[in-house]
């Protein structure tokens, strides 16, 4: 990639997302080293998010088979 190469961003909704800050320095960052740029994760702050609880239930079989 060259300053001089044009880039142009289409977004999917009229304003343009805000940026973060620190996820665009940690990009610039790993560009300036000899192994060049690091994909990283972008650092989103959504505060706490309730995950349900979806895993399967134990079932104790033994008691089941000892009632019927």
């Amino acid at each position: 990639m060259h300053p001089s190469i044009p880039l142009r961003f289409v977004f999917d909704e009229p304003e343009p997302p805000p940026l973060s800050r620190h996820w665009i320095d940690e990009l610039a960052n790993s560009a300036n080293t000899s192994g060049g740029i690091l994909l990283v994760s972008e650092h989103i702050d959504t505060g706490a998010i309730d995950i349900p609880d979806t895993a399967p239930q134990m079932v104790d079989v033994a008691a089941d088979d000892a009632a019927g």
